[in-house]
């Protein structure tokens, strides 16, 4: 911007470099922060204060991720209950119902696979 000509520019720029905060007063008021709040207390605050609330954050944040039927009602975790049940008798009778399928296939297999050997050896007399 200082080489630019255009006299809105130097304007503007003159303004900003006069609002802003001298280099002095700036460091006299990080020197004042400095001696009123030494990083022992900062440190010490976060321990005492900090760490403790983070662990309680992260417990009770743990509790209810892990528990969604905290505010179930009653009657919604008995009607789960029911369908479960349901829902692991239809599963029990389905995979009992697929082993018969798979040992009458079996079976189906070897009386075709003696059906072709009787045709066979009735062609070949």
């Amino acid at each position: 911007m200082p080489d630019c000509d255009n006299p809105k520019c130097h304007e503007h720029m003159t303004t900003e470099l006069a609002s802003k905060v001298s280099r002095k007063r700036f460091d006299d008021l990080r020197d004042c922060v400095k001696g009123k709040l030494p990083k022992v207390w900062v440190w010490f605050g976060f321990i005492l204060i900090g760490l403790p609330l983070l662990v309680t954050g992260a417990k009770v944040w743990s509790q209810h991720e892990s528990d969604n039927l905290r505010f179930a009602s009653k009657d919604e975790v008995v009607s789960y209950r029911v369908n479960q049940t349901k829902l692991k008798a239809i599963v029990d009778h389905v995979s009992q119902d697929i082993v018969e399928i798979k040992t009458s296939q079996q079976e189906t297999q070897k009386d075709v696979k003696e059906i072709l050997r009787y045709m066979r050896n009735d062609r070949s007399r």
